[in-house]
């Protein structure tokens, strides 16, 4: 690691959290100079569509704790911040929030420095990054013509491209791993529950939802989680040590085709796994019944009516078409017809295969798949403003590896360890039983040292209107 004297600070190749944390908290940088480092980048990428607010002067004063002077982005998405709104990337009316959730509150106890927030679809509601509200359609650095990944790409593309070295990310549907895998960087969807989000909101979908950050390397990744947990003892990461059991998934869980290029390329972690001296066994995932299919559709439904009567609460008037994109209209109207018990049995079947992934676990250590069952997809190919029916299939397909870790709760860890044949990177997903984020991260920094990976869009420049 660079020594805090050299740290760069002018428009560079950008600072670990880490680094930035020890500079300032010991005098040598100046607690507000990494956030206007970031601000000026910023302004570098926005062409790629990334950030959706920026806040001069940042929130956060604070010049001490463990990210103290780090620049953060949150997440449009469910994480208020007292004095600003979070429009959820919706035409839906956003108040200005009155508190500021628990995980955002700790990110600025610890002396971090909040610059805006990243780009998100409307309600987090696509695995793609556009959204009419905001007129913004979030690309990808590797490939500018294809998505970033969603929900949480804007925050995704804004690590990989060197902005911020941790940005605020959510999941319930893979919207962590998914923007991971197609960005470079490193994406931990934590046990869910690990982080809390409150005060205002217990919960996210249904209990699918897990809130954590980006980095681009897994000690800032470990730094960001003990923070988000409030266990400071995470962040002291280590190579992995002796031997362990990891599961190759070959198969998704609903059973579809494996991309065979992709599962090559998995194949050649297996063999690095197995020089590490780790012993690699095939498995096969509980199966996505049509059930569990049903109910997980129950759950998802029923939450975004939640959400919304939350918003309507809030705003004091109701929802119309007007404010929402036609997908999320169309899931609305369906939420709403969901009944209770549907909830509750839908709840029974999510916990049946909460159990079966936990039998999994008395047999393997970790289990690693694909991130993805394809590429990138072009901008707008999965964007709300399509009908559920046209975007489904893909979707599905696409994302179908990240699902069993939303339906389970347990913690899943992507990692750029590929590159696919047009050399853009290709993420490497590895999960756990519940509360073994150490292991995973362990695992993580043994293979970064092993294997590495490269960021090749920290000091490329993407001005506004390049793409047009």
């Amino acid at each position: 690691m660079q020594a805090a004297q050299s740290l760069p600070v002018g428009d560079g190749p950008a600072p670990a959290a880490r680094q930035i944390a020890r500079a300032v908290s010991s005098s040598v940088l100046e607690k507000g100079a990494a956030s206007q480092r970031a601000l000026r980048r910023a302004e570098a990428i926005r062409g790629l569509q990334a950030i959706c607010q920026t806040y001069d002067p940042p929130v956060g004063t604070q010049a001490s704790g463990a990210l103290a002077g780090v620049p953060i982005l949150l997440k449009d998405l469910s994480l208020p911040l007292a004095g600003r709104t979070c429009p959820n990337g919706s035409d839906f009316p956003a108040p200005t929030a009155t508190c500021t959730a628990t995980l955002a509150g700790r990110y600025l106890a610890e002396g971090g420095r909040i610059i805006g927030r990243s780009h998100a679809p409307e309600l987090g509601g696509t695995s793609s990054c556009e959204s009419r509200h905001h007129g913004l359609a979030t690309r990808n650095p590797y490939a500018p013509e294809l998505s970033s990944g969603g929900s949480s790409g804007g925050a995704a593309v804004a690590v990989a491209t060197g902005v911020v070295p941790l940005a605020h990310a959510s999941d319930a549907g893979g919207s962590i791993t998914i923007p991971a895998a197609l960005c470079g960087v490193v994406g931990l969807k934590p046990t869910h529950g690990l982080i809390p989000l409150g005060p205002d909101r217990i919960e996210g979908a249904a209990g699918f939802a897990a809130h954590h950050a980006f980095s681009r390397d897994i000690e800032d990744c470990a730094l960001a989680l003990s923070v988000g947990a409030a266990e400071p003892s995470l962040a002291d990461v280590a190579p992995l040590q002796g031997s362990i059991r990891i599961g190759l998934v070959e198969t998704a869980a609903d059973g579809g085709p494996t991309d065979a290029a992709i599962l090559s390329r998995i194949n050649l972690i297996t063999d690095r796994l197995r020089g590490l001296g780790h012993e690699v066994v095939p498995v096969t995932l509980p199966p996505v019944t049509g059930a569990l299919a049903r109910a997980e559709r129950h759950l998802r439904l029923a939450s975004l009516a939640a959400t919304v009567e939350g918003l309507e609460a809030q705003a004091g008037q109701p929802a119309t078409s007007q404010h929402f994109e036609p997908a999320t209209w169309a899931r609305l109207q369906a939420g709403r017809e969901v009944t209770g018990a549907q909830v509750l049995n839908a709840r029974q079947e999510v916990l049946r295969y909460r159990a079966a992934m936990e039998a999994l676990f008395g047999q393997v250590d970790v289990l690693l798949s694909p991130a993805l069952n394809a590429a990138a997809p072009p901008l707008h190919a999965l964007s709300l403003m399509r009908p559920d029916s046209e975007t489904q299939p893909l979707n599905r397909h696409y994302t179908c590896f990240t699902r069993p870790w939303n339906l389970s709760g347990f913690p899943s860890l992507c990692l750029p360890l590929l590159r696919d044949a047009q050399n853009r990177p290709e993420g490497a997903l590895f999960g756990a039983a519940a509360g073994q984020e150490a292991l995973l991260l362990s695992l993580g920094l043994q293979l970064q040292s092993g294997i590495g990976w490269r960021h090749d869009h920290l000091t490329t420049e993407y001005p506004e209107g390049a793409f047009q």
